[in-house]
C-alpha cells in the first residue's frame, strides 16, 4: 500500500511540474509574441499606416504578426515607390529652377509647403511666362534695331544723295565760273569791259549775255580792221 501511494505521489508531482514548465513556456512564448506585434505595429504607424486588427479573440497572435508583417512589407513597397516619384519631382524642380537661374530671374514665391507636383506645375507656369515676355522683349529688340538699321540706311542714302547733289552742283558752278572766265578773258583781250553779272537775272543768261557781246565786239574788231 505504501509503495502504491508512494508511486502516485511521485506521479502527480511530475505531472504538476511538467504543466509548470509547460505554463512557463508558453507565457514566455506569448510575451515574444507580443512584444514583435508591438514592434511591428510602430513600424507600420511610422510609415503612416493604420495596423491591421486580430481577426478574433480566439485567433492566434502568430496568425496577427503574419498579417502585421504583410502589410508593413506593402507599406515598405508604398513607401519606397514614393520615395522615388519624389526624388524624380524634385530632380525635374531642380532643372526648371536652373533655367530660371540662366534666365536671370528667381520664382515668383516661395512654394514649398505645397504639394510637390503642384510646386512644379507652378514653376512650370512662371518659366513660360518668364520664357514668353523675355521672347517678346527679345523681338521688340530686333524690331527696334531693325527700325534703327533702316532709319541709319535712309539717312546715310539721304546724305550720300545731297552729298552727289552738292557735288554736281559745285561742278557745274565751276563749270560756268571757267566759262565766264574765258569769255571775259577774250572781251578783255579785245580791249572792251565785260559787262557786269547784275545787269542780268542769272548765270546762264549772264554767259549768253557775254557771249553775245564777245561776238559784237569781235565783228565791230573786223569791221574796224577792215575799213584801216
Amino acid at each position: 500500500m505504501n509503495k502504491l501511494f508512494s508511486k502516485i505521489t511521485v506521479i502527480f508531482f511530475t505531472i504538476i511540474i511538467t504543466l509548470g514548465y509547460s505554463n512557463i513556456s508558453i507565457a514566455a512564448d506569448h510575451t515574444a509574441e507580443r512584444e514583435v506585434i508591438k514592434e511591428l505595429k510602430k513600424e507600420i504607424i511610422k510609415l503612416g499606416g493604420d495596423p491591421v486588427k486580430k481577426k478574433g479573440l480566439l485567433s492566434k497572435d502568430a496568425y496577427w504578426i503574419t498579417d502585421l508583417k504583410k502589410q508593413l512589407e506593402e507599406l515598405k513597397k508604398d513607401s519606397e515607390a514614393e520615395k522615388e516619384k519624389k526624388a524624380a519631382i524634385e530632380a525635374v524642380k531642380k532643372e526648371i529652377l536652373k533655367e530660371f537661374e540662366a534666365l536671370g530671374v528667381k520664382p515668383k514665391a516661395d512654394t514649398k509647403d505645397i504639394d510637390t507636383n503642384e510646386e512644379i506645375i507652378e514653376l512650370r507656369k512662371q518659366l513660360e511666362e518668364i520664357k514668353k515676355k523675355a521672347e517678346e522683349k527679345r523681338k521688340a529688340e530686333e524690331k527696334r534695331k531693325a527700325e534703327e538699321k533702316r532709319k541709319a540706311e535712309e539717312k546715310k542714302k539721304a546724305e550720300e544723295k545731297r552729298k552727289a547733289e552738292e557735288k554736281a552742283k559745285k561742278e557745274k558752278k565751276e563749270t560756268r565760273d571757267k566759262a565766264i572766265q574765258s569769255v571775259k578773258k577774250e572781251i578783255l583781250f579785245l580791249g572792251e569791259t565785260p559787262i557786269s553779272e547784275f545787269e542780268v537775272n542769272n548765270e546762264d543768261q549772264y554767259i549768253a549775255a557775254l557771249k553775245e557781246q564777245f561776238d559784237e565786239i569781235k565783228k565791230l574788231k573786223e569791221q574796224e580792221e577792215k575799213e584801216i
